[in-house]
């Protein structure tokens, strides 16, 4: 960001948004997040896999899955993922794997607020 508060957009972000020269944009908030959205541009499926796909520097031929999982606990967590990682569909048996992971990104996240407003600590 320059002293003036400007920012370049990289070029696989626009050209997947359809931006150029002149292109108008707004400008929002999401908690700390800061949205930038074409104006007079719906976000249409086609568009969003675009987007997602520009993000993930995806080639040619592949594909961009997005998930997450949002277990209620700790000790869920750990039950759920000690089934996963012991059940016999999970190996690759010899095989190659279906997803090599180079570009995996994964997080654990913590709550920060509560349902009742209270901070978890």
């Amino acid at each position: 960001m320059t002293a003036k508060g400007r920012i370049t957009i990289p070029k696989h972000f626009r050209d997947a948004a359809g931006l150029g020269p002149g292109s108008e944009v707004s400008f929002g908030l999401e908690g700390r997040k800061i949205v930038i959205t074409p104006v007079g541009k719906g976000v249409t499926e086609d568009r969003r896999a675009k987007l997602l796909a520009a993000a993930a520097r995806a080639g040619e031929g592949e594909t961009v899955v997005l998930s997450y999982v949002e277990w209620p606990d700790r000790a869920a967590r750990d039950a759920g993922m000690e089934k996963v990682t012991n059940d016999p569909r999970m190996l690759f048996q010899g095989g190659p794997p279906t997803f090599d992971g180079r570009r995996l990104i994964a997080g654990g996240f913590v709550p920060m607020l509560m349902a009742s407003g209270e901070a978890e600590r």
